[in-house]
């Protein structure tokens, strides 16, 4: 276009032009060959530099009108001159040129489109997916919108909280750190290792900062305990690295429509959980059909129950003088809900489902263990527990967070540790379980003995 413009400005029509189609004869209103009345502008753009139109047929003239800026010149015939544009047009032009050109940028770059075309932003990682949620009816989720990353900003400050323990435990420190950066208006990027344990299973939308980005920021450690305290909503610093394991409602139930957001599990793991829950129920159903009381009338409630085992069933009694859930505790949990609902079916994932099928009662039809036990592993199951209507949980955070994301109803072990017990120093039940949930004591006598 400029170049264009350039000729424009130095064509001078006294000059002499040879070539087919040009003669000393030609009308002021003729436009030069090589030089169409459009010249000087985009193809397709509005603003022309000068009037342009279709040639017209008449008595074999070209009436097409002559561009504003060209005259006539005394004492040089039919041959025309052009003038310099006026400098009141230049200014008029560039400024509409450069403002045009910036609201483009802008945008595309709104739209997502600059950032991932030419890398304006650090570096990012975000995950698109869909899910999550208690599955009342056995469909797929649509498809949700494709979303951008955002630009990890540093100039105002930025938080982040390390990563530590396991998945349930570092939902929690998202969750957290997702809260209280809101809270004091600092936005909040995770590390790496949080993506890796998190990204897999949810639609996350914090930001990721890489490892060279995380090194160069000179972070100020704050430790925080497992419960909401007034002074974590005034957290002096800009660059905040929060630390410790909470996972509290306390910190974060007031945004749960936006964590649950957070913690949407990927249609993949949905899609899977429920065709398993489909199996479950067409099994059940033809069993009872089978049954001298003939095929129900309705389909089955389903009860997710998740029974911790692992390092905990040594860790607790060692070091916290606790206990993990035994017989006694799941046979009452499991009884609460046959009493409630006419059609309950028991879905059962745990670490140590040997131990399961050992010690739950199975006599009534109503229990299947479906987890697969992977620890290292557990999107399938948590997602299996999410898509359930109500939770049975033991102990742990996987088992927490399973029942905040599913509703429903839920079951806890309570009061499993004695009340001497250091673990109370660094836990507070009020604060981990919701005031709804219903606890059922555990029973200590295992401790007394030792």
């Amino acid at each position: 276009m400029l170049t264009s413009l350039t000729r424009l400005w130095a064509w001078d029509g006294q000059t002499q032009r040879s070539g087919p189609g040009h003669s000393q004869g030609r009308s002021p209103g003729a436009v030069p060959q090589g030089l169409s009345a459009s010249q000087g502008q985009s193809p397709g753009d509005p603003r022309a530099l000068g009037e342009t139109s279709e040639a017209r047929e008449g008595n074999g003239q070209n009436t097409e009108p002559a561009p504003r800026s060209r005259v006539a010149s005394p004492g040089t015939g039919n041959r025309g001159s052009w003038r310099p544009f006026p400098t009141r047009f230049w200014r008029g032009f560039l400024f509409l040129l450069f403002f045009t050109a910036g609201f483009l940028l802008t945008f595309f770059y709104t739209l997502g489109w600059g950032r991932e075309t030419w890398g304006w932003t650090v570096r990012v990682w975000r995950v698109n997916g869909t899910g999550g949620g208690p599955a009342k009816e056995y469909l797929g989720g649509p498809a949700m919108p494709k979303e951008y990353p955002r630009p990890v900003k540093t100039d105002g400050g930025l938080w982040t909280i390390k990563p530590q323990g396991r998945l349930g435990n570092q939902m929690g420190e998202y969750a957290t750190l997702f809260a209280l950066a809101q809270a004091n208006g600092r936005p909040a990027a995770i590390l790496p290792a949080m993506k890796d344990s998190l990204a897999p299973l949810f639609n996350i939308t914090l930001p990721v900062l890489s490892e060279d980005e995380a090194r160069a920021i000179p972070w100020e450690d704050y430790w925080i305990h497992d419960w909401m305290s007034e002074e974590y909503r005034h957290i002096p610093g800009r660059h905040v690295k929060l630390t410790g394991y909470p996972c509290s409602w306390t910190f974060y139930h007031h945004l749960r429509a936006e964590i649950r957001r957070e913690f949407t599990l990927h249609e993949p793991l949905v899609r899977k959980a429920q065709a398993s829950l489909r199996q479950l129920r067409e099994e059940w159903r033809r069993a009872r059909c089978q049954s001298p009381e003939g095929c129900p009338p309705g389909d089955p409630t389903f009860i997710g129950v998740h029974v911790r085992r692992g390092d905990y069933v040594e860790f607790m009694p060692q070091h916290w003088r606790g206990v993990v859930a035994d017989r006694g505790y799941l046979q009452q949990a499991l009884d609460h809900f046959r009493r409630r609902y006419e059609h309950p079916l028991f879905v059962v994932t745990s670490n140590g489902m040997q131990w399961c099928r050992d010690n739950i009662n199975v006599s009534l039809g109503d229990v299947v263990f479906a987890g697969d036990g992977i620890e290292g592993h557990p999107a399938s199951d948590f997602a299996l527990l999410v898509q359930c209507n109500h939770t049975v949980m033991t102990i742990g955070t996987f088992g927490i967070w399973a029942a905040y994301l599913t509703g429903g109803e839920t079951v806890y072990l309570a009061n499993y540790t004695l009340p001497d017990s250091p673990f109370l120093k660094i836990f507070k039940p009020e604060a981990a379980f919701l005031p709804e949930w219903i606890g059922i004591a555990a029973d200590l006598s295992p401790l007394h003995s030792r």
